[in-house]
């Protein structure tokens, strides 16, 4: 099932995010910071995937992908898609920390 993939990989990439093991793509977080503020549907995610997919194999493309299934089905504010939705506030709220983090230090 398409949606039980995307609550466990969700809950991955949540894991691992908050141990500090992981830290998204600079690409990863742009995306993530206009998922925020946008409607959820299978358009948004398709294009969220595609986004990220081109510019690097994040952890996150399978998840916006995996959505896209999903979202042919419910809508974006579906149980379904929450454990993303969590994530991608989470990822957007912490982008300009994390942005610091990965800019490169100044010579």
């Amino acid at each position: 099932m398409a949606w039980r993939s995307l609550v466990e990989r969700c809950e991955y990439v949540t894991d691992n995010y908050s141990a500090g093991r992981w830290l998204p793509s600079p690409r990863e977080l742009e995306v993530a910071e206009g998922l925020a503020r946008t409607a959820w549907t299978e358009t948004t995610m398709t294009t969220a995937g595609d986004a990220v997919t081109s510019q690097a194999a994040g952890l996150t493309a399978g998840l916006f992908t995996n959505a896209a299934h999903v979202l042919r089905v419910v809508d974006g504010t579906d149980a379904a898609v929450r454990p993303l939705r969590v994530l991608v506030d989470v990822l957007a709220d912490d982008a300009p920390s994390i942005a610091q983090v990965l800019r490169p230090a100044a010579d």
